[in-house]
């Protein structure tokens, strides 16, 4: 019993200092630098990760501005393959402390997929006005974007928050796990809607219909006077007008 126990005990040991080890932080030394990598064809598609901050401009040419610390910009890592862009670190372990974690994306065309998580952030200084847009955030990571589509798709999960505004034709809406879709000045004619475990889905205006779902804590807010309702909430659920 005695040897059992002590295994036990060395076991749980181990793991914890595997743990302690693989948890370590990477501070800026203050010293900022700038660098530019031109991308060779437009950016259809846009993968964020590992708490850098990155802002879109529309312009005439490809091509990435990063701004940080110089031993973090050692660390800065992109892939970019048949249109699509890839942003993270070459240490994927570990806490990374800078003074500036900045990106300006320079792009030519529409970026169509986005996908930000694990703390990073986006924003645009341009509105986006294309055809379809399809935005999946997770892990604590915030977007702020202003849009004129005639569809987006929007998956929001594990504390992330987006916040949208302009005009959108179609919108699907899709919030869980405690992360918060925000769209007080946004307006669609339809919103297809799913709020659970937590999630919060705000919208400004609904025009002509709303399908709406809503579970296990989840919370759905709409303004507006649409013409078709399809509402579906169970008793730990919420769906409200404002």
């Amino acid at each position: 019993m005695q040897t059992a126990f002590t295994k036990l005990f060395l076991l749980i040991a181990t793991v914890l200092f595997g743990v302690s080890c693989s948890t370590y932080t990477i501070k800026g030394n203050g010293i900022l630098k700038q660098k530019e990598f031109l991308l060779p064809q437009e950016i259809n598609e846009l993968e964020i990760g590992n708490g850098w901050n990155v802002e879109l401009i529309k312009g005439t040419e490809n091509k990435l501005i990063v701004t940080t610390d110089k031993n973090i910009l050692e660390l800065f890592k992109y892939e970019f393959k048949e249109h699509s862009l890839n942003i993270s670190t070459l240490k994927k372990q570990g806490l990374i402390k800078a003074t500036k974690r900045n990106i300006t994306i320079y792009y030519t065309g529409n970026i169509d997929d986005i996908d930000v998580s694990s703390g990073a952030s986006l924003s645009s200084k341009d509105i986006l006005n294309q055809r379809k847009l399809t935005l999946d955030i997770s892990s604590g990571a915030d977007i702020i974007l202003e849009l004129k589509t005639q569809y987006t798709s929007v998956e929001a999960s594990s504390g992330a928050n987006i916040n949208l505004e302009g005009t959108i034709e179609n919108l699907k809406a899709e919030a869980s796990s405690g992360a918060t879709i925000k769209g007080k000045k946004l307006e669609t004619q339809t919103l297809d809607a799913e709020a659970s475990s937590g999630g919060n889905i705000k919208i400004g205006k609904v025009h002509d219909k709303i399908k709406a779902s809503a579970s296990a804590g989840g919370n759905i807010k709409y303004g507006g006077n649409p013409k078709k309702t399809e509402i579906e909430k169970s008793i730990s659920g919420n769906i409200s007008k404002f």
